[in-house]
């Protein structure tokens, strides 16, 4: 996945995708793929390490299943309004594909230029 297509979405701070194979092997029928990451302007340590808990009814999916969570951080210290979202999409093998992104919204960047710094790649 080529990062610099993603320059212009000055929201979206961490990206990553992976897949893993049904049986979880690194080689052989399915194998895995891990994307090159996007991360911009690093959470601070509480973000970083916190849990995220559900967001306004999201639920979690379930850990062999597939779905679409929403969350924010758990750690109230957490200064940042991140948001995550993590889409799982598995397919009849049990092949699993997961997308993860973390977004701060635009007022956010737009009152606090130093977590825009390094937004422009």
């Amino acid at each position: 996945m080529p990062t610099k297509a993603l320059n212009g979405a000055r929201e979206l701070r961490y990206l990553w995708a992976y897949c893993s194979a049904a049986n979880d092997q690194p080689e052989g029928k399915g194998g895995r793929c891990d994307t090159e990451r996007l991360e911009r302007t690093p959470k601070s340590k509480a973000c970083r390490d916190s849990e995220f808990k559900n967001f306004d009814g999201w639920q979690d999916i379930p850990p062999e299943g597939e779905g679409i969570s929403v969350g924010i951080p758990a750690d109230s210290a957490c200064k940042q309004p991140w948001v995550g979202v993590e889409v799982i999409r598995k397919n009849q093998a049990g092949d699993r594909f997961s997308l993860v992104a973390h977004l701060l919204p635009s007022k956010w960047l737009d009152e606090h230029p130093e977590d825009e710094k390094d937004a422009k790649r």
